[in-house]
């Protein structure tokens, strides 16, 4: 390497690099290591759908409330409990804050683990799809209209809005979330 050079390279799960250019006669390594989130894809899948291989282990894991990466009963299963009490941040999120964020990938990978969580709704009567519309996320709109999702369930324990009342509320008729749901047949 010369100053002024980056470099940037991947081993087998792990991205190492020089992030900043060389400057003078030393440096230092930048190691950033991924969780893996939820189950593992066929090479040639479609985005968002259910064509995944379980390894074995993997579901085993997921039963354990561990990650897939995390075999129970090894030595790194204590050690992984230990650091993290709550258990696997993907098997404890939130649906709705998911989908209110445009996190597809997690809602994704919740879809997959509980396909009935894309129905639930919170203490006020809030699904996935009321989130998602009321943060302007038409991906997820689509993505939940796919799934089968109701339309024109009403917030509030069946007495507040509509996903179409709602788009028009926070965003107006002229937004591509309401003319996706008015062009569906979504009811106010």
């Amino acid at each position: 390497m010369e100053p002024g050079e980056m470099v940037l390279y991947e081993s087998h799960s792990v991205l190492h690099g020089r992030p900043f250019p060389m400057n003078g006669r030393f440096f230092a390594n930048l190691f950033v290591h991924f969780e893996p989130l939820g189950a593992f894809r066929r090479e040639n899948h479609d985005e968002f759908t259910n064509d995944i291989v379980y390894h074995e282990d993997s579901l085993i894991s997921t039963e354990e409330d561990l990650p897939p990466y995390v075999i129970p009963d090894s030595p790194w299963d204590e050690q992984w409990r230990e650091q993290n009490p709550d258990g696997w941040y993907l098997l404890n999120n939130d649906m709705g804050l998911s989908a209110r964020k445009g996190d597809l990938r997690t809602m994704d990978n919740l879809y997959i683990q509980d396909p009935e969580s894309i129905h639930e709704v919170d203490d006020n009567g809030w699904g996935p799809l009321h989130e998602a519309t009321r943060g302007g996320q038409l991906d997820v709109v689509k993505y939940l209209h796919e799934r089968e999702v109701d339309l024109n369930l009403k917030t509030g324990h069946g007495r507040g809005n509509t996903a179409l009342r709602l788009a028009k509320q926070y965003h107006g008729e002229d937004s591509d979330v309401y003319k996706f749901l008015e062009g569906v047949g979504a009811e106010s």
